[in-house]
C-alpha cells in the first residue's frame, strides 16, 4: 500500500468541535478552557457541550460556560442516549465546515486544531484523525492499558492509509461529503492526561 504526503497549507475555515459527555463534572471546565485556549482564530472555533443524561453538575456547567461564552453552545438530555446520539446531536446544531470530536481527559496542544484543518487545504482529505499520547506513565499507567493502546494505535495506522469510500464518514464530517472514492487521512498529535 503506498502512501501519499498530505499537501497541508495553512486555512482556516470555521471549526466546531464537538463534547458528548457523561457525568464528567470533573473534566468539563478544564477541557474547554483547553479547547477556548487554541491558536485557532476566535471567532472561527466554537465549542459543543452535550450532557448526555448527566446525574452530576455536567449539564449545569455546560449551560454556564455557554452563557459565559459566546463561543460555547450546549445541549443537555435529561435521559442518557448514549453517545453517538449525543455526537449527532452536537453535529446538528455545529456551524463548522470541519467537526472535531473530543474527549474530556484529553488535552489539545494550542497548535493542534490549526494542524488538523490545515490537512484539509489538500482536495484528497476528506477525515483527519489524531494519534492519542499516553502523558502521565509510570506506575500510574498499567500496562495492560499501555499494550491496549499500542495495539488500538497500530491498528488506525494500518486502516488510515486507505479506507473504503463507503466508510467516508460523509454523516459526520462535512468536509468529506465532496470527496470521491478513497481518501487520505493524516494524523496530529493530542496529549492524554490520566488523572
Amino acid at each position: 500500500m503506498r502512501t501519499r504526503p498530505v499537501r497541508k497549507a495553512s486555512i482556516t475555515p470555521a471549526v466546531s468541535v464537538v463534547l458528548a459527555y457523561h457525568n464528567e463534572d470533573r473534566n468539563l471546565e478544564r477541557r474547554v478552557q483547553n479547547l477556548l485556549d487554541s491558536d485557532y482564530t476566535a471567532d472561527l472555533l466554537e465549542v459543543i457541550v452535550v450532557s448526555d443524561g448527566s446525574t452530576d453538575s455536567t449539564g449545569e456547567i455546560a449551560g454556564r460556560l455557554a452563557s459565559s461564552s459566546n463561543r460555547v453552545r450546549s445541549v443537555s438530555y435529561a435521559e442518557q442516549r448514549g453517545k453517538a446520539e449525543a455526537l449527532n446531536a452536537g453535529v446538528a446544531i455545529a456551524n463548522g465546515n470541519i467537526i472535531v470530536f473530543a474527549d474530556a481527559r484529553q488535552t489539545y496542544e494550542r497548535g493542534a486544531i490549526q494542524e488538523l484543518a490545515a490537512n484539509f487545504s489538500d482536495p484528497r482529505v476528506g477525515a483527519a484523525s489524531g494519534e492519542l499520547v499516553l502523558d502521565g506513565g509510570g506506575a500510574s499507567l498499567g500496562e495492560g492499558v499501555r499494550l491496549y493502546w499500542k495495539y488500538e494505535k497500530a491498528i488506525r495506522k494500518v486502516r488510515a492509509d486507505w479506507v473504503p469510500s463507503s466508510e467516508r464518514l460523509a454523516r459526520y464530517t462535512r468536509s468529506a461529503a465532496s470527496c470521491g472514492g478513497r481518501f487520505r487521512t493524516a494524523r496530529y498529535s493530542i496529549t492524554c492526561s490520566h488523572r
